[in-house]
């Protein structure tokens, strides 16, 4: 199941904070990296409209460069997200995924 960006909901993440995710290319999808979603913030936004961005931790190697990469979950399916790497220690590489959406009577 494939998910586009205009279903996906604040909602449908909380239940999957601290929960694991397979993150591959696009290009190669058979080559995938564990990453964990370790937050969820709420974020202002316009009337009529929900933002929220979401954190992951990912293995410290390789650093992946900013894109439109697959996430897949046990519970989401296949989501198509673009990340940004924000931030690297020695355990791991901090990915961040912002989310925009019109609500419309959901």
């Amino acid at each position: 199941m494939e998910l586009n960006v205009e279903q996906l909901k604040k909602s449908d993440f909380e239940a999957a904070c601290n929960s694991a995710f397979m993150v591959s290319t696009i290009e190669q999808p058979t080559t995938t990296f564990p990453f964990t979603l370790t937050t969820l913030t709420t974020r202002s936004a316009p009337s009529g409209f929900e933002q929220f961005s979401l954190i992951f931790a990912g293995p410290p190697e390789p650093l992946l460069p900013q894109g439109t990469y697959r996430f897949m979950h046990d519970d989401l399916g296949e989501l198509p997200l673009f990340m940004v790497p924000i931030g690297r220690n020695a355990l791991n590489v901090q990915y961040e995924v912002c989310i925009s959406r019109r609500i419309e009577n959901d």
